[in-house]
């Protein structure tokens, strides 16, 4: 994202009847466009259209755009994982007491097919 888009919606957010209270908008911005791989501005427009139609009231519109940002982004199947996500899948299948969890990888089952890989490989003519 350029510096003249970044501009252009904390411009927005600020002059925005819902949005001009949030506290800090340089750094929530930062972390919307970090997180949620959308077009956030589109996306502030259809928040506004949506709250102005609704006549809703919020006590924390940061945190109501976060959520709207989040359902944007669509299911987390769809958008690209995190690397806290990512961590958290690789330490599922590890025990740190003992190694390698037996559910998730049975090592010995692992060695006697690689075994037998090499048996038929030294008896090929």
């Amino acid at each position: 994202m350029t510096d003249l888009e970044r501009k252009a919606i904390l411009d927005y957010l600020r002059g925005n009847e819902f949005f001009g209270g949030i506290k800090d908008p340089e750094k929530k911005l930062n972390a919307w466009i970090d997180a949620y791989p959308v077009d956030i501005f589109s996306e502030l427009k259809k928040m506004n259209a949506w709250l102005v139609s609704k006549g809703a009231r919020y006590k924390d519109y940061g945190r109501f755009v976060n959520g709207w940002l989040s359902t944007a982004s669509g299911p987390p199947a769809a958008r690209p994982a995190s690397v806290n996500e990512i961590l958290a899948k690789i330490t599922a299948s590890l025990d740190i007491k003992g190694g390698l969890k037996t559910q998730k990888i049975d090592e010995q089952a692992r060695i006697r097919e690689l075994k037998e890989q090499a048996e038929r490989y030294l008896r090929r003519p």
